[in-house]
């Protein structure tokens, strides 16, 4: 990955104006797309799988996502912090949810109109067609340009790639921190 200072500085920029708390950059070839993590999908845990575009099977296999990335220039980890009341502060951890989706589509929809292809991947799943519902499986996505990715579901440890971005994941007692991640093609 290469990107000049001033790009960086500016892209950094945009991320916090988007309303990120954290941003840094991620190598890609050194990014990991885990079985394990893609494992947890199946579970089905979030309720997520086999209901959407952006989580498993849609989205794709680990190789096809490893191939899908390595066509990027580079990618960002994007960070929304809240404080919390305690540790059980509800409000707080759906706050930092929305802020971190929000941002994410802000964010993406800003380097789109600077002619950037980007692939965006966020904590769970699409949620762009909530209210109208999603049409997996019977029809193609009608927003692909939109679509956002689970991190997850894509195979990122999101600890681990924080870590090899000089990021922190944790910020204390009483913070709740959502990761999202941008790729970006130039």
């Amino acid at each position: 990955m290469f990107i000049n200072e001033n790009a960086r500085t500016l892209t950094i920029k945009m991320a916090e104006n988007a309303g990120f708390d954290h941003a840094g950059y991620a190598e890609i070839e050194k990014m990991e797309f885990l079985p394990s993590i893609r494992e947890m999908c199946e579970i089905n845990k979030c309720g997520n799988y086999n209901t959407n575009w952006s989580c498993p099977p849609a989205c794709g296999t680990l190789e096809e996502v490893t191939e899908r990335v390595k066509g990027y220039n580079y990618a960002m980890i994007l960070q929304a912090t809240e404080k919390m009341e305690d540790d059980y502060d509800w409000d707080a951890i759906q706050k930092a949810q929305k802020r971190c989706r929000d941002s994410l589509a802000i964010l993406a929809r800003q380097l789109r109109s600077m002619n950037k292809t980007v692939l965006a991947m966020g904590a769970g799943g699409c949620n762009k067609c909530k209210t109208a519902g999603c049409t997996y499986p019977n029809s193609p996505c009608r927003f692909p340009e939109e679509l956002n990715y689970s991190m997850e579901a894509c195979g990122l440890f999101v600890s681990k790639e924080c870590e090899k971005a000089g990021m922190n994941y944790y910020y204390g007692p009483q913070t709740m921190t959502i990761n999202a991640t941008i790729f970006v093609k130039e």
